[in-house]
């Protein structure tokens, strides 16, 4: 991950494909947060090792934000379906269905065209690049207080909304944590 001004940005390549580039911009630093030298918000970002790998690019909210809602920009999004991860229906759930809770509400990426295996050539698989497991977000100073954060996918743009009354009533600072990989 890089730093570049007020966006930090991390490349995700895939079997030597480009990949996804995943950037979250920090906007520019209001006069107060000059001031006190100290921002509202930062991004840690973090390495994640196990499965087949990922890569965190969290927000750490340090004070109450103006808004819920946390986006990210994806470049290279157009070679790759995103596919939203429903909850179960009540049918499916008397059936006896079961998904872990982070994988309700997640997406599972696949490359659009990149698929399958030819003899002698590069196995793709089934296509599947990363998982987005649905992230959590809580208080620092109280690892006991993770919630579930909601993710919308539209256009090049994921977007975590944390809820309100959470944010209202947590204390700072507070982190909010998607992981892009393949880490199951």
């Amino acid at each position: 991950a890089k730093q570049i001004g007020n966006v930090v940005e991390t490349t995700l390549p895939w079997k030597g494909e480009t990949g996804l580039k995943v950037k979250y911009d920090m906007g520019e630093p209001t006069i107060a947060e000059k001031f006190v030298d100290k921002r509202s918000k930062e991004v840690i970002t973090e390495t994640v090792d196990f499965g087949d790998g990922g890569f965190k690019v969290d927000i750490l909210l340090n004070e109450k934000p103006d808004t819920n809602v946390f986006c990210y920009t994806i470049e290279g999004a157009e070679d790759y379906n995103f596919f939203y991860q429903p909850p179960l229906t009540k049918e499916e759930i008397a059936e006896g269905a079961s998904i872990p809770p982070e994988i309700e509400g997640s997406y599972a990426i696949y490359h659009k065209e990149l698929r399958n295996h030819r003899s002698g050539q590069e196995n793709y698989g089934t296509g599947k690049v990363m998982h987005i497991p649905r992230p959590k977000v809580w208080s620092m100073s109280d690892v006991d207080t993770k919630v579930w954060a909601d993710m919308d996918y539209s256009e090049g743009s994921l977007c975590v909304t944390v809820p309100q009354q959470f944010l209202d009533q947590a204390e700072y600072p507070v982190r909010v944590d998607p992981t892009f990989g393949y880490t199951t």
